[in-house]
């Protein structure tokens, strides 16, 4: 299966199609994802996010990574993101 996606995205075999943090920060944000769709689902009874379509919830995600990242620049600029973060 690894292989066929190094073969379908062009990528060297050295090379890795995600990276470990990549994965991490994507399963990390599962969390505070569905927490948001539920409070704007049954709490607030507004917005009906899951008509909006997948936009909402990568505006909101996209949101809380430039936010965590811009504290993390602050506090441990070695372990922010940068442009090559994949």
């Amino acid at each position: 299966m690894t292989e066929a996606l190094r073969k379908a995205a062009d990528v060297d075999p050295g090379q890795t199609v995600a990276s470990w943090r990549a994965v991490l920060i994507g399963l990390f944000l599962l969390v505070p994802n569905a927490f948001w769709i539920v409070y704007m689902e049954t709490v607030f009874y507004i917005a009906h996010s899951t008509n909006f379509g997948l936009l909402f919830h990568a505006v909101f995600n996209l949101t809380l990574l430039v936010t965590l990242n811009a504290a993390l620049r602050r506090m441990a600029p070695g372990w922010s993101l940068g442009k090559g973060s994949s």
